[in-house]
């Protein structure tokens, strides 16, 4: 058990598979924060992101191994072909209910999130996928003994520079503040000319372009079909728990944190527990710190 703990292959696996988390668990946390919908699609948009950007670059490519920039290529469609329908899942539908009562917006998202599992069910098939670009440098990257494969690092390092940008994105510029003005006054920023409808769509298009990006990048480290959804999206609120509501630094480090506990519970015990573990894990922040580690304490 110690040697599992102390290990440093251990640690550094689990911060890998955490830092997947954490990408996935920023837009999650950033309409529960900023909207107040609990996205139960979300997974479910993940799932989207990682097919389109499979589609694209075999549509591109005629080889299995495409090369990394026309990866980027493909991320980037599912960027923005991603976060276009969900600007107008935000715009003409979820903002029709969300003032009316927040069980029918659970309804609504988990009834779209099962519409996309399906249609992508019909359309590409139960068949698991993979993409497989040909990643620069060397496929794997030993520290500490460690063996970290070259994928699962991208992903990490894609997780925390999706972390810098969107904390300066709201920090700095207009429309960030304009999201964080309607995310602590709804009332008051209507008052001052903000229109909070448009602003609710963009936060749910950012989000939805952020999980697409993670999906497709999942999909160069694991394999994916159109039922993964699901699993992503309770992964999702677990970290947001973790980290604190509506926090993007609370997204990495309670992805992060989400990850190791995992990983290294994985291997004191047994792999078929991981899920098991980490809710163990929410149970306790529930108890023990409800509002996260960055969360802000209740009024």
């Amino acid at each position: 058990m110690w040697n599992s703990i102390t290990d440093p292959s251990v640690v550094i696996n689990g911060l890998l598979i955490g830092g997947v988390y954490a990408a996935m668990a920023i837009g999650f946390t950033m309409i529960w924060g900023v909207v107040g919908v609990i996205n139960l699609a979300q997974g479910d948009l993940l799932m989207l992101g990682a097919f389109t950007t499979w589609t694209t670059v075999g549509t591109i490519s005629a080889t299995n191994h495409p090369s990394f920039g026309l990866f980027v290529v493909g991320l980037l469609v599912s960027m923005v072909a991603v976060g276009v329908l969900g600007y107008f899942i935000q715009r003409l539908l979820v903002n029709q209910v969300m003032r009316t009562s927040k069980f029918l917006t659970l309804l609504l998202t988990f009834g779209l999130g099962i519409i996309i599992q399906q249609s992508a069910l019909l359309y590409w098939g139960a068949t698991p996928r993979s993409i497989n670009p040909s990643v620069p440098g060397p496929s794997n990257y030993q520290f500490l003994g460690a063996t970290i494969p070259a994928e699962r690092l991208l992903i990490f390092v894609v997780a925390v520079l999706l972390t810098g940008i969107f904390y300066v994105f709201l920090k700095r510029t207009r429309t960030g503040r304009a999201i964080r003005a309607a995310s602590q006054n709804e009332q008051a920023a209507q008052l001052v000319g903000l229109d909070i409808d448009h602003i609710y769509s963009v936060t749910f298009a950012i989000s939805a372009a952020v999980v697409a990006v993670t999906g497709g990048l999942i999909g160069m480290a694991f394999s994916f079909q159109p039922g993964m959804g699901n699993a992503y999206t309770l992964k999702s609120f677990v970290v947001v728990v973790m980290g604190g509501l509506g926090s993007i630094i609370g997204a990495l480090v309670g992805g992060l944190l989400l990850g190791l506990i995992e990983h290294l519970g994985s291997n004191i015990w047994s792999a078929s527990i991981a899920d098991a573990i980490g809710f163990t894990a929410l149970v306790v922040f529930l108890l023990v710190r409800p509002n996260g580690l960055f969360g802000e304490a209740d009024d």
